[in-house]
């Protein structure tokens, strides 16, 4: 597998969800998340949606504000 700096990186949570466009992502991808702050330590990080070009990123705790660190990998087809 190639990694490059377009596999992985951070996104801010507003509200609870962060919204972040990949042209690497897919619906087989699969996102490895990480809370980089804990300002907000309610909040369990998940993606809610994943689609071609984008996904969705969102805490349990709808009023998190913390950064959230990803890493995508896109399995052998």
């Amino acid at each position: 597998m190639n990694f490059n700096n377009n596999n992985f990186g951070t996104a801010l949570l507003i509200r609870g969800k962060a919204y972040v466009d990949s042209e690497l992502v897919n619906e087989n991808s699969i996102i490895f998340l990480s809370k980089q702050t804990n300002i907000n330590t309610l909040g369990v990080v998940s993606i809610s949606h994943k689609e071609k070009g984008k996904f969705t990123i969102q805490s349990s705790y709808y009023n998190d504000s913390d950064w959230v660190g990803y890493f995508i990998v896109n399995p052998p087809q």
